[in-house]
């Protein structure tokens, strides 16, 4: 998906589905969404995608790896566009320091704190590493290592914000400085660049 300003300087068809997506999406498709073993073993037997959430790149490639494994066990083979669909916080800000100042201040981190005896009650230490926060250059690095991990698609993304405005403020920088890079190296106008930077996301 490609995102542009509309007339209001609003990123389009941001403020009612707020999805970054490295792939094609469609139609009646079964998703496995969570990030505990079960959800991992129904994504492998039933699935067309997984969708976990709050994880470091690192794990989403094992828990791709431990999908593909379960497949092969249950005799299945995973459908050619099985879609890889982390959900993450994002928190853009001229430097990373910012950024996280910014996440560190926003209700979304208040509420993954909320969580610490519960859904993500091991990942607490390393929140930046499980989330998109930093400057753009940051995160189109942090970006193309879930990309390399396997990660397909980016659902649900969480802007650090507090009210409406902050949270248009965030979207609109994130589809000029992440998804519109993105979309062009996809496109291969910097082939020599993706050459280096390795495997590349489908499609933002």
């Amino acid at each position: 998906m490609n995102w542009r300003p509309n007339g209001n300087g609003e990123p389009e068809g941001a403020t009612r589905r707020p999805r970054t997506t490295f792939g094609e999406a469609t139609d009646d498709r079964t998703n496995s969404a969570a990030s505990a073993g079960g959800s991992k073993e129904r994504a492998a037997r039933f699935g067309n995608g997984w969708l976990p959430a709050c994880l470091t790149p690192s794990e989403i490639s094992g828990g791709v790896a431990e999908i593909r494994a379960g497949a092969e066990q249950s005799g299945r083979a995973l459908p050619a566009d099985f879609d890889v669909a982390p959900q993450l916080a994002v928190a853009l800000g001229r430097t990373r320091e910012e950024a996280l100042k910014t996440f560190e201040e926003s209700q979304i981190f208040t509420h993954m704190r909320s969580l610490s005896e519960s859904t993500l009650n091991s990942r607490q230490a390393d929140l930046t590493e499980r989330n998109l926060i930093g400057s753009p250059d940051d995160v189109l690095e942090q970006v193309q290592r879930y990309a390399d991990a396997g990660a397909t698609t980016l659902s649900a993304l969480l802007f650090a914000a507090n009210d409406v405005p902050q949270t248009l403020e965030q979207m609109q920088e994130f589809s000029e400085s992440i998804i519109a890079v993105v979309n062009d190296r996809v496109e291969g106008t910097d082939q020599a660049a993706l050459g280096r930077h390795g495997p590349r996301p489908r499609r933002v």
